[in-house]
């Protein structure tokens, strides 16, 4: 079995989690938004000390729209960002992110 990027829609929530070590996730393709999304807020629900998450925006070279390291030696259950909302064409570059588990991981994109 490969491993993968699993996207999952459960009404306005879009969660992404990887089954062993996982590929990069790219909103178009994995993600069915071909034009982009209106992310309201994203959700990291790291697996361990300095878990740290990159989304960019449109592909693997697009700016960083979120890089967050978890620095805590028991990490936090969820990490919120932006509550108000925003167009954007989220793509995750595996090898710029850093999960100790990487099927423990997981990112919430809440869409309008």
């Amino acid at each position: 079995m490969a491993n993968t990027a699993d996207t999952t829609l459960s009404g306005n929530f879009l969660q992404v989690m990887y089954s062993g070590s996982g590929a990069d996730w790219n909103h178009s393709t994995d993600g069915g938004f071909k034009n982009g999304m209106w992310v309201k807020s994203i959700q990291f629900h790291p697996s361990a000390q300095n878990d740290r998450l990159v989304v960019n925006e449109g592909s693997i070279d697009g700016a960083s729209i979120v890089d967050f390291k978890c620095t805590d030696a028991t990490p936090d259950d969820k990490i919120k960002y932006f509550e108000g909302g925003s167009f954007m064409k989220p793509y995750i570059d595996l090898t710029d992110c850093t999960f100790g588990t990487p099927t423990s991981v997981k990112i919430v994109f809440e869409i309008a």
